[in-house]
């Protein structure tokens, strides 16, 4: 589960820098939502969480995904590739 903001959806984790994170430990993770498209900007914080576990940090890339397609993220248009 993504907490961004106003944003409350389910996400899969579709890469990691490291196998494990462990407590106070820092890594990049590629996250792709499930239901529906959402806005995010970089520098905003995220927190993710699944159980008790929890991460926090902060969206320092946003990819976009073609219209149609389930999940994904959209962002502004100055960051589509045309």
């Amino acid at each position: 589960m993504i907490h961004c903001g106003v944003i409350r959806q389910a996400a899969k984790v579709l890469e990691m820098n490291t196998d494990l994170l462990r407590t106070g430990d820092k890594g990049h993770i590629k996250f792709r939502f499930m239901y529906r498209p959402e806005y995010i900007k970089p520098g905003t914080t995220i927190l993710f969480r699944e159980g008790r576990t929890k991460g926090l940090g902060v969206v320092s890339n946003v990819s976009y995904q073609a219209a149609g397609v389930p999940g994904g993220l959209i962002v502004p248009k100055q960051f589509r590739a045309q």
